[in-house]
């Protein structure tokens, strides 16, 4: 009983908030439909992983963050899944935030999925050849894996973009230990 009580509590709230969205002129950017076909899912009886799935697919980017929170904390997505859920959303919203891929590609270092990461790197790069960050990142992978002269390539670029970057210039350094090692 007491469920029932506060799932019409929450849909009241929830419509009116949504109608308060609709009047402020949200509904245009396509906030307001996709929480109110989420939040009738509910109200119907659907379980609360569909109806945030649902959410999570359908939003636009700065209320896919808060959604990806509730998500999280619902128990629907793990921190990483909701993560990368959330810049490869980014990434179809805006297919040129050097941002998104940056820090998907990061994501993807810190899961130890260095393939994906590399092809990320690539797919950035494609689209901006002047990424010091996606070089620099993309040459420590492609040095990690023992392919030296790619890494130092992208090295170089990164310093002949930026040359005062000191961690290109460290790790170009490095890599040139690798190369030669003295005895």
């Amino acid at each position: 009983m007491r469920v029932q009580v506060f799932r019409q509590i929450i849909i009241c709230f929830g419509l009116s908030f949504f109608a308060f969205l609709m009047a402020l002129g949200f509904k245009e950017n396509g906030i307001v439909a996709p929480l109110l076909t989420a939040l009738s899912l509910w109200f119907l009886g659907r379980e609360k992983r569909e109806y945030l799935k649902l959410a999570l697919f359908l939003v636009p980017v700065p209320f896919y963050l808060w959604l990806r929170h509730a998500a999280t904390d619902a128990g629907v997505l793990d921190a990483g899944a909701a993560a990368e859920l959330l810049f490869k959303r980014a990434i179809e919203r805006a297919p040129g935030s050097e941002p998104a891929y940056v820090q998907l590609a990061g994501l993807y270092l810190r899961q130890g999925k260095e393939a994906q990461a590399l092809e990320i790197y690539e797919a950035l790069l494609r689209l901006n050849p002047y990424s010091r960050e996606a070089l620099n990142d993309a040459g420590i992978i492609n040095a990690k894996n023992g392919r030296y002269e790619a890494a130092g390539a992208l090295f170089r670029k990164a310093l002949e973009i930026e040359p005062g970057s000191k961690s290109a210039a460290a790790n170009l350094e490095r890599l040139e230990s690798l190369k030669n090692p003295r005895d």
